[in-house]
């Protein structure tokens, strides 16, 4: 009878070990399967123009920083960008138009939100495609058409609504052929996934 008490104590750690790790495949698998699909990625791009209240052709014209007061949790940092629109896929506007980027952070002070957009947000932006026609996707956040989020953090900058974002690319920069626009970093692919105009016109008449 001591035996095999022994050995229940020995094989305990053993047993709880392995129901452990089975519990933790199961948790992951329900998970995973609970998740929209386009979540384990950056979205593709019929979902992208679905959430999209604006579709636009575009040229930038400026970038500003900003405070931008969120009604129940202060103010954050942000970056405006102002486009000039070239052509309206989705929506309908003005011949410019604004949007936002956020840091995804918590709300702070006025003052502190400004020195946090001008000292980090402005050098963590993506530049390299500021002279290029883009094709932007626009949601609304509050009563703002927002570009996405930022985290400016030193170590490893996210912009995610750049052509390297890992959830939603909300700018595309021209390539060639003309109307034709990068789904991935150009300059990181010899020839990266293109998405066209007529394209998207389609996927907006759907």
């Amino acid at each position: 009878m001591r035996s095999v008490i022994f050995i229940a104590i020995a094989l305990a750690p053993i047993v709880l070990v392995v129901f452990a790790l089975w519990l933790f495949r199961q948790e992951a698998r329900v998970y995973i399967l609970t998740l929209p699909e386009w979540e384990l990625g950056p979205a593709p791009v019929d979902k992208m123009v679905r959430q999209s209240v604006v579709i636009a052709r575009v040229r930038l014209l400026t970038v500003k920083p900003q405070a931008v007061l969120h009604p129940s949790d202060g103010y954050l940092p942000a970056l405006v960008f102002r486009f000039s629109v070239l052509e309206y896929l989705k929506g309908a506007g003005e011949t410019q138009i604004t949007a936002h980027a956020y840091y995804d952070t918590d709300g702070m002070s006025r003052d502190d939100a400004m020195d946090i957009a001008i000292e980090q947000l402005l050098p963590a932006r993506e530049r390299r495609w500021d002279f290029r026609q883009a094709l932007v996707f626009l949601r609304r956040f509050e009563d703002q058409l927002w570009l996405g989020w930022m985290d400016p953090a030193s170590w490893n900058p996210v912009v995610d609504y750049s052509v390297r974002g890992s959830i939603f690319r909300a700018w595309l920069p021209a390539v060639e052929p003309p109307g034709t626009f990068a789904l991935e970093d150009p300059e990181a692919f010899a020839a990266p996934a293109t998405v066209s105009l007529d394209e998207i016109r389609a996927m907006v008449g759907e």
